[in-house]
C-alpha cells in the first residue's frame, strides 16, 4: 500500500487482507456482546482507554454497531474517554488527531499474554528449585541408607 497526500494506492492483495479482516472483525462484533461490554460496563472499561490507548473493543466504530437505540442515536459518536485530549464533549466528532483508533482488545491481549509468560517463567522457575530440592532429598536418603 502506498500513500501520498491525495491516494492511497493498494494492491489486489492488501483489498483481499482488508476484507477478510473486515469479515473476521463483524464475526466478532457478532459473536461478543457489544452492548454488554460497552454500554451496561462502560463504568468499568471506559477508564481503561487512556493507560491503554485504545477505544471500543475491536475498533473505535463498536459504538456505531451497537443494537442499544438510545445509544446509537445519541450525538455523541465515542465516549469522551476515547479522547487522546479531553474537552468536554470531545468524542462529538471522530477527528483523526484526537481518537484512539485501536481498539482494547489486541491491547488487553498483549497486556494479558505477557503476564501469563511472566507467571510461567516465574513456575518454572519453582519447579526447578523443586527438582534441585528433591535431588538434595534423594542424594541425603541414600547417604542415610548406605551409613546403615
Amino acid at each position: 500500500m502506498t500513500v501520498s497526500p491525495d491516494r492511497v494506492f493498494i494492491s489486489s492483495s492488501t483489498i483481499a487482507k482488508i476484507q477478510e479482516n473486515d469479515e473476521f472483525l463483524i464475526s466478532v462484533r457478532e459473536s461478543i456482546d457489544i452492548k454488554q461490554l460497552l454500554v451496561i460496563r462502560s463504568e468499568e472499561i471506559e477508564p481503561l482507554y487512556k493507560p491503554f490507548r485504545c477505544c471500543g473493543w475491536i475498533y473505535f466504530d463498536d459504538y456505531e454497531f451497537l443494537d442499544d437505540p438510545e445509544h446509537r442515536n445519541r450525538s455523541i459518536s465515542v465516549p469522551d474517554a476515547c479522547c487522546k485530549t479531553y474537552v468536554p464533549n470531545c468524542g462529538h466528532r471522530k477527528h483523526p488527531n484526537n481518537i484512539y483508533y485501536d481498539g482494547c482488545w489486541s491491547k488487553f491481549g498483549a497486556e494479558m499474554r505477557d503476564y501469563v509468560l511472566m507467571l510461567g517463567w516465574t513456575a518454572l522457575g519453582f519447579a526447578i528449585i523443586e527438582l534441585i530440592g528433591l535431588m538434595f532429598a534423594v542424594c541425603h536418603y541414600i547417604q542415610i541408607v548406605s551409613k546403615n
